[in-house]
């Protein structure tokens, strides 16, 4: 179990540059005083270095030096920040995994080894059910398309599946596509109602009169009576 470090002793050192690393800065920060434990944050996925470490020296005197020296100390095109630790930050987790050499884990050796590690019967069984609906799908697309197209494929491996070369057998046993209505079908109700409604008697709508007309009318028939009886 990892032990709590002592207040004023740990120094935190941030943007260390890459190839700054646990033996470089042990070396390195021994010129202040002895070094009890160093801890290098690390990705446990790549184990890239994540810029940032704890430094946990013997004495108080020597990490407050340390400290004040290497605070914005230019290194490798970066410029580190150094500050001693508030005992409200220390905990006894700090320093867990400190003071051991890094171990690289092979993700890629790893995955690489479970790929092609051998099968049990079911997953063999769960693989080659997955390749042949694949190729089910691939078939009956060409055969909805009209291409015809034969290809071993998978089929050809499986004694139990369907033949390569009987595509029309292949396209039966795959279920039923839903079919899709085109532009032009989904016009046609809207064509028939039009139709419809070319058909259909049209009603006579009789003309309506302006009541202007009318006025006119009137008072030409006015001027024509007072003329009469003027006349007489």
């Amino acid at each position: 179990m990892s032990v709590a470090p002592a207040a004023g002793k740990v120094v935190y050192l941030g943007h260390i540059p890459h190839g700054f690393y646990e033996e470089q800065m042990r070396e390195f920060f021994a010129q202040f005083g002895d070094v009890t434990r160093l801890r290098l944050s690390r990705s446990k996925k790549t184990g890239r270095s994540k810029g940032y470490a704890f430094i946990e020296f013997a004495a108080k005197k020597a990490a407050t030096t340390a400290a004040k020296v290497m605070n914005n100390y230019p290194l490798f095109g970066s410029t580190l920040v150094a500050n001693v630790m508030k005992p409200a930050d220390l905990h006894a987790e700090l320093f867990k995994g400190a003071n051991k050499d890094f171990q690289r884990i092979e993700w890629r050796k790893m995955a690489r080894e479970r790929h092609n590690a051998p099968k049990s019967e079911k997953q063999d069984a769960r693989r080659v059910t997955r390749l042949l609906g694949k190729e089910a799908k691939k078939r009956k697309a060409m055969a909805a398309l009209g291409i015809d197209y034969d290809f071993a494929g998978y089929a050809s491996l499986v004694p139990d599946a369907v033949p390569s070369g009987n595509t029309a057998a292949a396209t039966a046993a795959a279920p039923p596509a839903k079919k899709k209505k085109t532009a032009a079908a989904k016009k046609k109700p809207a064509a028939k109602a039009k139709a419809k409604a070319a058909a259909k008697p049209k009603k006579k709508v009789a003309a309506k009169k302006k009541p202007a007309a009318k006025k006119k009318v009137a008072a030409k028939a006015k001027k024509a009576t007072l003329k009469r009886k003027s006349k007489r």
